[in-house]
């Protein structure tokens, strides 16, 4: 039994205690699941012990008993954090957290072949970097921080990573890869902006009031510790549709590239806790080029789906 529960505002899963957190993704091809599991969207409790429940600061404080439940049937897709409807197509409500990403690797380790589109085709690991932009050989660490966002990815372990998810890298509303455009890719064409701005209504995923010193984790806050958090955990940085941290913590990974290359420049979109965008911190707008091979501590990923039939 499956149920999400919009709490104050955003899509949390519960699952019976039946509902076994092993999830078989056997029927997955190339992105297009044959079948899903029947609990495909539950998500593992943060390996660290952090909520990952976004509430919204302006909201009262409500009680359990009026928790208002609704079927996560809406958004197709098989793994990876909770996706929310925003029109015509589906968001991940958080961005991809380590422990997800681990439960993707494992797949591969038992069998699993990655979609590989053109620019990808001759890699062949997908674990996450240990050198270069930052990274470390602790940067990924399932185990201790499972419910931070996983980073250190390039962008075709993100195209890998929501293909295998059932979900694909957000893209133009009406499908396939944005133009390789700054003025496309900050428009409402874009899944990703037209999710963070409510399609084009706000500056900011919570409006258009400029951050505070607290708002989000980027470098204009002082919330942070210079690195980044459990994904939902900042409840300054929720959009209006529930959906987190699309103003910090980590950019994201997007399908628009100017090329079918390794070399070649794709966008990330999203401020992150370690950008430096002045008085634009968190603002939707906020995009930077990044090779198809490069890696960052401050770079992750947030997948887009269909909605259900």
């Amino acid at each position: 039994m499956r149920r999400v529960v919009a709490f104050l505002g955003v899509a949390v899963l519960l699952c019976a205690p039946a509902c076994s957190l092993l999830l078989d993704y056997g029927g997955i091809t190339d992105g297009n699941p044959d079948a899903q599991p029947g609990c495909d969207a539950c998500a593992d409790a943060p390996a660290d012990g952090t909520s990952q429940d976004a509430l919204d600061p302006d909201a009262a404080p409500k009680d359990a008993s009026t928790e208002v439940a609704t079927n996560d049937a809406g958004c197709k897709g098989a793994g990876g954090p909770v996706a929310i409807r925003h029109g015509g197509f589906c968001i991940d409500s958080t961005e991809v957290t380590s422990a997800e990403y681990k439960a993707f690797l494992d797949a591969v380790g038992q069998g699993f072949v990655p979609d590989k589109p053109a620019g990808c085709g001759g890699k062949q690991a997908f674990t996450p970097a240990t050198s270069g932009g930052g990274c470390t050989s602790t940067s990924f660490d399932p185990t201790q921080h499972g419910s931070y966002p996983v980073s250190c990815v390039d962008w075709c372990d993100a195209w890998a990573f929501c293909a295998w998810a059932g979900k694909r890298l957000c893209g133009q509303v009406d499908g396939g890869p944005m133009p390789f455009d700054f003025s496309q890719v900050t428009s409402t064409i874009g899944e990703w902006f037209s999710a963070c701005t409510n399609d084009g209504a706000y500056s900011f995923p919570w409006g258009n009031d400029s951050p505070s010193g607290t708002r989000c984790n980027t470098t204009c806050s002082d919330t942070g510790d210079g690195g980044t958090l459990a994904v939902a955990t900042d409840p300054t940085c929720v959009s209006s549709a529930g959906v987190a941290d699309l103003g910090g913590n980590v950019r994201e990974w997007v399908n628009s590239c100017g090329g079918g290359g390794s070399n070649d420049n794709c966008f990330t979109e999203g401020d992150s806790f370690e950008s430096t965008n002045g008085s634009n911190c968190a603002q939707c707008d906020q995009n930077k080029l990044a090779t198809r091979a490069e890696v960052a501590t401050d770079i992750g990923i947030r997948c887009c789906g269909d909605v259900a039939p």
